[in-house]
């Protein structure tokens, strides 16, 4: 049994907060991930949890045991970091091995589950070349070999692959989450990625400022983000922010921004917001994704829910094209087929998808459609 648990975690530098009393649950066997930007205390809590810094304040649980005061050697974890932290002596075969011949295994045993992890991670031409002779990515995928070569409770891998090539990082995406299905065992990944976190977690936790903006599965991250910052973080391209107001009828809204206007016919939306108090007098931020915007020529193509601008720039990215649009004084990015065919300052209409269309309390971020 190797959940993990934390409990009003705090980790202070002197004057800084870097992890500000975070609660979280983390089941036997999932595979979470840290999301958030550089300084988010993601990899301050990681290294928490692994022993590597003392707790300012708070509990952390592995399995049933507190492990506030024992070392990183005797809390059963196995880490991987971005720093690789070699052992500049020893061969590749010997690095990988170091933790199995600590812990006595037999040699068949050792050399069979460094033969394995070495296949899977295409490290078998180098196994007898020293770390100074490697490349980073060569020696970032065998410090992640030496870590999953352990039986541990629990595995923390601290952007393990953020130095490989994008080919590789695609592939090890795949490995890990199969590796992480084959052990059965808890894993938690820090990155800064949001692909790699969608892609591989069960469950995301994404933080910022030191704290956990939202927890929730890949899924409900990217289409039910609870704020603003978690909005904006996830999704590439990025979700379109416009300040708005809101008038209310009876049966629809109309957001009104940067001269113009949209009327949203949605009775659930509209009973929602008649729930809440000052809706007329609050500042809003509407927010919906470039793969939710429709780009047409034609106003006839649309019976609501359009907006007009014209065409600033246009990137082209192969199997998607991305349109800049000046609508006013906004620029919108809009995601669309790479059969679309658009030039600068031409005039477009866009058609706002209502169903995937967010509405941001723009005072407190939070999201209340």
């Amino acid at each position: 049994m190797a959940k993990v648990e934390l409990k009003k975690l705090w980790k202070k530098y002197g004057k800084v907060e870097a992890v500000k009393g975070i609660d979280l649950s983390i089941e036997d066997r999932e595979f979470v991930a840290f999301l958030g930007p550089s300084g988010c205390g993601k990899t301050s809590t990681m290294r928490m949890i692994a022993g590597l810094e003392k707790i300012t304040e708070g509990e952390i649980y592995i399995g049933d045991r507190l492990v506030n005061e024992l070392d990183p050697g005797t809390r059963n974890i196995a880490m991987a970091f971005e720093s690789y932290a070699l052992y500049p002596p020893m061969t590749v075969f010997d690095n990988i091995a170091f933790p199995l011949r600590a812990m006595k295994f037999p040699e068949n045993e050792i050399k069979d589950r460094v033969q394995r992890l070495a296949e899977i991670l295409e490290l078998t031409d180098v196994m007898t070349k020293y770390p100074k002779g490697l490349s980073g990515g060569h020696q970032q995928r065998v410090s992640l070999a030496r870590a999953l070569v352990r039986d541990a409770d629990v595995y923390l891998l601290d952007e393990p692959i953020s130095h490989l090539d994008t080919k590789m990082r695609n592939r090890m995406r795949a490995e890990l989450k199969r590796i992480h299905g084959e052990l059965g065992k808890t894993m938690i990944y820090v990155t800064h990625d949001q692909v790699e976190a969608l892609a591989m977690a069960d469950k995301v936790v994404v933080m910022n400022f030191g704290v956990i903006q939202q927890v929730g599965t890949p899924q409900e991250i990217y289409f039910k983000p609870q704020n603003l910052f978690v909005a904006d973080f996830v999704g590439e391209p990025p979700m379109n922010f416009i300040d708005c107001s809101i008038e209310l009828k009876e049966q629809s809204f109309i957001l009104l921004f940067s001269g113009c206007s949209v009327e949203i016919r949605d009775e659930k939306k509209v009973e929602k917001l008649k729930e809440l108090e000052n809706v007329l007098s609050r500042k809003w931020v509407f927010g919906i994704r470039p793969t939710h915007l429709q780009i047409f020529k034609n106003e006839s193509n649309f019976s609501s829910n359009v907006i007009s601008g014209v065409i600033y720039a246009v990137e082209p990215l192969g199997d998607s094209k991305i349109i800049h649009v000046l609508c006013g004084d906004k620029l919108l990015l809009v995601e669309t087929t790479p059969d679309f065919v658009g030039f600068e300052d031409e005039k477009i209409f866009l058609k706002i998808d209502s169903d995937y269309l967010f509405l941001f309390d723009k005072e407190t971020g939070r999201m209340v459609l």
